[in-house]
């Protein structure tokens, strides 16, 4: 489970990247931040099936936050 958390920590980090880059106009920093984000939300993700309900719980909950973050983001950038 540590491992799991330390990877939401860094795509949270990642998506305060993205909001940053694209604050500032930076539309191509902020969608390789936020590629970023999303790999790292994957990798959680594909560890999923191996986890027990307390650790789901627990990474869940650290889990949508960022994950709403980055769709919401997702959202306001240019294609």
């Amino acid at each position: 489970m540590d491992l799991d958390l330390r990877v939401l920590a860094e795509a949270s980090l990642a998506v305060g990247r993205a909001e940053g880059a694209a604050g500032e106009g930076a539309f191509r920093a902020a969608r390789d931040a936020l590629d970023e984000a999303e790999r790292a939300l994957a990798d959680v993700r594909a560890r999923w099936p191996e986890m027990g309900v307390s650790e789901r719980a627990v990474v869940g909950r650290a889990g949508a936050p960022v994950r709403q973050r980055v769709d919401a983001l997702a959202r306001r950038l240019p294609r």
